[in-house]
C-alpha cells in the first residue's frame, strides 16, 4: 500500500505487520478423505475411504474434502473407495464441464448438455442417436439449467444385430479420446424419476462402454440396476440394486448375455435422487471398478471371467461410450431417467 505522505510509510509497515499478525485468514478448504487400501485380486474388496473430508478450519466457505486417492501403494490397480467429499445424491456440483464454456472442462470430455437446444437431441457434433431419441430439457438439470432426458417409455426387446429402438442412448464415437479408449475413468450423475412398482424382474442400464459404435455392435461393458423378482417391497416399491453387466453380443456363447451377476446390495437406489456413478476402466489389465457417490462398491467390480461362465475377455479397446436408458423386460409400467454432468479422463474424477 503507497501513501503519499513520505512520513507515515513507516507507521503504515507498522499497522500492516500488527493487521498480519492479529488476524490471519481462515482456512477455505477441508482436508482430504482418506482414500482406500489398493484392492487385492484375491480380496477385491479392499478397504474404503473415508466418505467426506473435514471442513476448512474457520470462514464461511470451506469446501468438502478432496478426492480419496487415485492409486494404492500396490501398483496400478486403483485405490477403493476415497470419495470425494460431496454426496453425489445432491443437486450440487461445482464441475464445469460441457461444450458451455470453452477452456472450463479440466478433464480430457466433459458434457454439462448447457449449451443444447432444449427439446432436441444433444449436440450432434458430439453425440450420435443409438436407438430411440433423447432429448435435452430443462425438466431435472443436476446443476445449471439443463440435462439429458430419457422420456418415459415401457421395457421392450431387442433382436442382436438390429437396431434397438428399446435402447434410449446418447453415444460418442469421435468425440471420445482415443487416449482413454484402452483405460479410463469416467463420472456421471443420473437421476430415476420413474420405474416400475410391480415385483416383476427387471434389469436396466444408465452407461456403457462397447468395442464397437453402435449398440449391438461388440462387447458391451455396462453398468444399471435390476429390480428382483418378487421384491422384496418396500411402500409399494421394489428394492432396486446396482448391477455390472457384460454382454458379447454373440449368440455362439451361451448364454451369450454374461455376468450378469456383479450386485452390490449394500445401498438400494432410491427414486427421484441423483446418484454420482463413477467407474475405472481397464481392458488391457481385464478390470474395472466402479464407485457410487463416492464409495467403491466391490461387489459390481469386473476382475476377469470367472468359474461357469464363458471365459471371453475385455477386448483391446474400447470404441465408443453410451449414456442413457435401456429397460431389457417387457413392462406396463414406465421407467424414466435423467443424465447430466459427464466427464472422463486419465484420472480419477470424483463426485465434487
Amino acid at each position: 500500500m503507497n501513501f503519499p505522505q513520505r512520513a507515515h510509510s513507516l507507521a503504515a509497515i507498522l499497522i500492516a505487520a500488527s493487521v498480519s499478525a492479529c488476524s490471519s485468514s481462515p482456512s477455505s478448504s477441508g482436508t482430504g478423505g482418506m482414500g482406500g487400501s489398493s484392492p487385492d485380486v484375491n480380496n477385491p474388496s479392499g478397504s474404503g475411504g473415508s466418505q467426506v473430508g473435514s471442513g476448512g478450519s474457520g470462514g464461511d466457505s470451506a469446501t468438502g474434502g478432496s478426492g480419496g486417492a487415485v492409486t494404492g501403494s500396490g501398483g496400478s490397480t486403483p485405490a477403493t473407495g476415497g470419495s470425494s467429499g460431496v454426496d453425489g445424491g445432491t443437486d450440487v456440483s461445482s464441475e464445469a464441464g460441457g461444450d458451455t464454456a470453452p477452456g472450463a472442462c479440466p478433464y480430457m470430455f466433459c458434457e454439462d448438455f448447457e449449451s443444447d437446444k432444449a427439446g432436441m437431441p444433444p449436440n450432434p457434433t458430439r453425440w450420435h442417436q443409438d436407438g430411440t431419441t433423447t432429448i435435452v430439457d430443462t425438466v431435472k438439470p443436476h446443476k445449471g439449467t439443463q440435462a439429458m432426458h430419457v422420456l418415459p417409455h415401457v421395457g421392450a426387446l431387442c433382436t442382436d444385430g438390429q437396431p434397438c429402438l428399446a435402447a434410449r442412448f446418447a453415444r460418442i464415437t469421435d468425440a471420445f479420446p482415443q487416449a482413454l479408449h484402452k483405460t479410463q475413468y469416467g463420472r456421471m450423475y443420473f437421476y430415476l424419476n420413474q420405474m416400475p412398482t410391480d415385483t416383476q424382474y427387471y434389469h436396466w442400464m444408465v452407461m456403457e462402454a462397447n468395442a464397437s459404435t453402435s449398440y449391438s455392435g461388440g462387447l458391451a461393458l455396462r453398468q444399471g440396476g435390476e429390480l428382483p423378482a418378487g421384491g422384496p417391497v418396500t411402500n409399494g416399491v421394489a428394492k432396486n440394486y446396482m448391477l455390472t453387466h457384460i454382454d458379447t453380443h454373440n449368440k455362439m456363447d451361451n448364454p451369450f448375455e454374461t455376468e450378469r451377476g456383479r450386485v452390490q446390495t449394500q445401498t438400494p437406489l432410491t427414486n427421484k435422487v441423483w446418484y454420482c456413478l463413477e467407474w475405472f476402466i481397464d481392458a488391457p489389465s481385464q478390470k474395472a471398478r466402479y464407485w457410487l457417490n463416492g464409495d467403491q462398491r466391490a461387489g459390481l467390480d469386473w476382475n476377469g471371467p470367472i468359474a461357469g461362465m464363458p471365459q471371453f475377455t475385455l477386448p483391446a479397446e474400447f470404441k465408443s461410450m453410451a449414456f442413457g436408458m435401456r429397460a431389457f423386460q417387457v413392462s406396463t409400467q414406465q421407467f424414466e431417467l435423467f443424465v447430466d454432468d459427464i466427464a472422463l479422463d486419465s484420472k480419477q474424477i470424483g463426485c465434487n
